[in-house]
């Protein structure tokens, strides 16, 4: 696979394509520093708007029953806090070298952290890519933490 740096071109298919074939786009601090403003600002809204996931509304009762279908044994599935988010943070979803999120039809309150892991496993096929990501501070801002 080449790990040649691909030039930004800030069509978000590419960042789909860089991802899946293992190529960091290498994006400026800017470009982080705006992830994160973005993520804090949404962090701060108050809306009674719950999100969804591909159009299907998020519940606790739809979460149990995904841990429940994944994993055997009893867990504790009930979400403390929830929070506005994105809900659909994939590289499909933004632009650069100047930063800008879209797709917004599934934002709304879900389980705090959602975006903030959603990014990191969207990014786990380039662990460099995925190593900034947590270090960028989206995954520790008040929209919640990737671990």
């Amino acid at each position: 696979m080449n790990k040649t740096r691909i030039e930004t071109t800030g069509r978000a298919a590419d960042y789909l394509w860089r991802q899946r074939a293992g190529v960091d786009p290498q994006l400026p601090d800017e470009w982080w520093q705006a992830l994160n403003s973005s993520s804090d600002a949404l962090a701060e809204q108050r809306t009674l708007r719950i999100a969804t996931r591909d159009t299907v509304t998020i519940t606790q009762a739809g979460i149990t029953e995904a841990i429940s279908s994944a994993f055997t044994g009893s867990f504790d599935t009930v979400v403390e806090r929830w929070a506005p988010a994105h809900a659909d943070l994939n590289w499909a979803n933004m632009t650069g070298p100047t930063f800008c999120l879209f797709d917004w039809e599934d934002w709304g309150n879900a389980p705090r952290g959602l975006d903030a892991a959603s990014l990191w496993g969207n990014s786990l096929a380039v662990p460099g890519l995925a190593d900034r990501v947590r270090q960028s501070g989206v995954a520790t801002s008040r929209a919640g933490t990737a671990s």
